[in-house]
């Protein structure tokens, strides 16, 4: 179960600032990422929408209710039993493949640029 407190009890209201700021910031990465290719924008809008299931407890019970966002949500929660070895690699291996696939993305674009038939204006 997704909970909105922590095990000692309600956040306090510096941490729920803090928690929306950090759910702004996700969230407008996560805008920009479905707008660039280099971006991975839906990993930054579940990040946000974990961010702000912490701090809300109505987020928290519609995101329960969702079976997909319950299991990757449970998986976000594991992440911080990792040991701090292990969780630099899995940051190193997300941040490669967030790489490559922008990467990706922009050589199709533009490989499609360069493969276009050129228009020619007649007068």
């Amino acid at each position: 179960m997704i909970r909105a407190t922590s095990q000692q009890g309600e956040l306090s209201m510096t941490g729920k600032f803090l928690g929306l700021l950090l759910f702004a910031l996700l969230f407008v990465i996560g805008l920009l990422g479905l707008v660039l290719p280099v971006i991975p924008g839906l990993l930054f809008l579940v990040l946000a929408l974990f961010v702000l299931s912490r701090i809300s407890p109505r987020v928290a019970f519609l995101a329960n209710r969702n079976s997909w966002m319950r299991r990757a949500f449970r998986r976000l929660g594991h992440i911080r039993t990792l040991p701090a070895r292990d969780l630099l690699r899995l940051s190193f291996w997300v941040a490669a493949r967030a790489a490559v696939s922008g990467a990706a993305a922009v050589g199709r674009g533009i490989g499609s640029l360069l493969t276009r038939p050129a228009r020619r204006f007649s007068r």
